[in-house]
């Protein structure tokens, strides 16, 4: 019987082949497996010639982003309407008439940053690595990049109606839409899918007339909502848990006596609560009400018709800063104030 002799190198360098197509084929399922949303096979020769595209970076971390956007000239801002904190302690503003959204710098009190918005922009929120706009124009939601601004997606059409105000809870991922047409509060997940709706219109207790404004308070869980009131009636900052139950409210009949009537409030609009304490303004008053958290009693003002500088003319929103300076929009003047150390 004839036998077929193998040279001697013939085994080693079937078996080097071997590995080369086993590390080969490793290094491409590597490449490709690295990144989930990159599904392009990189044979091994282009990868070691450097041929291959590199796979896209991964995604940012989680929570929220400090927004980065074009520069603006200072003089852009015109009817600040509702404003949104930083993780830097900047603010977002809303700015209606001049259809854009700013970022404020609180050391100078003026635009730095900003971008125009599609429609009619109410209201702001911030939360995770993109900007969500009250677009009141289309009457949905439109969300932006918090890196550069562009325009991502929108939602809730045919869910609202004229978005007033915009509240994010970053640590549970989720957004509070006030709707001061249909009088209720639409609860989103950051991709647009609606979870619940709180209230409703009507007169009772539990029920919004006039709404305006959210405030957030997330220790607690709960949602504050400026409300009007009726027409001959007083004004309130009503309370409710995140699952939409009511919880209570701030009155603001006041008190009254053989000499008038003094304090209570009538026309609140942006509600900030920071600590043990509940920031908001009064649009009539043109004033700052801060009442305590727990009780839910007056403690003081800033501002007010008669007061000097700063001066608020239709103060629309507030915003207060890890150092106690309180913030407020004034719509009509077109400029952010400050009462430094107005929270201590």
């Amino acid at each position: 019987m004839n036998r077929t002799k193998i040279p001697g190198w013939l085994l080693p360098t079937l078996l080097l082949a071997f590995v080369i197509g086993a590390c080969a084929d490793a290094r491409e399922r590597d490449y490709v497996t690295d990144s989930a949303l990159f599904k392009q096979d990189c044979p091994p020769g282009a990868q070691r010639k450097g041929e291959c595209p590199e796979p896209p970076p991964p995604p940012p971390p989680e929570g929220t982003v400090e927004p980065e956007l074009p520069s603006v000239s200072p003089d852009n801002i015109h009817t600040p309407m509702r404003m949104a904190g930083t993780p830097e302690g900047r603010m977002l503003v809303a700015d209606p008439q001049g259809r854009m959204i700013l970022r404020v710098d609180p050391a100078y009190l003026l635009p730095d940053q900003g971008f125009e918005a599609r429609g009619k922009p109410l209201s702001v929120a911030l939360l995770g690595d993109a900007i969500f706009v009250g677009n009141s124009e289309d009457r949905q939601i439109d969300v932006y990049d918090a890196i550069g601004g562009g325009y991502r997606t929108s939602f809730g059409t045919g869910l609202i109606e004229r978005p007033a105000d915009i509240v994010a809870d970053t640590g549970l991922a989720l957004l509070f839409v006030l709707d001061s047409k249909t009088r209720e509060i639409t609860v989103f997940e950051p991709d647009g899918t609606a979870l619940q709706t709180i209230s409703g219109p009507g007169s009772l207790d539990s029920q919004l007339l006039s709404p305006t404004a959210l405030g957030l308070d997330r220790v607690r869980g709960e949602l504050l909502v400026s409300d009007y009131g009726p027409q001959n009636g007083p004004a309130t900052v009503k309370i409710f848990s995140y699952d939409g139950v009511y919880v209570g409210k701030i009155d603001g009949t006041g008190s009254c006596g053989m000499l008038g009537c003094s304090g209570g409030f009538s026309r609140p609009q942006g509600i900030f609560v920071s600590g043990d304490q509940v920031f908001f303004t009064d649009g009539l008053l043109a004033s700052i009400e801060i009442y305590d958290r727990t009780t839910l009693a007056p403690l003081s003002s800033l501002g007010g018709r008669n007061a000097g500088y700063p001066e608020l003319r239709l103060p629309t929103d507030v915003y207060v800063n890890e150092a106690g300076d309180v913030f407020a929009a004034s719509y009509q003047s077109g400029s952010v104030e400050v009462f430094a150390g107005g929270a201590q």
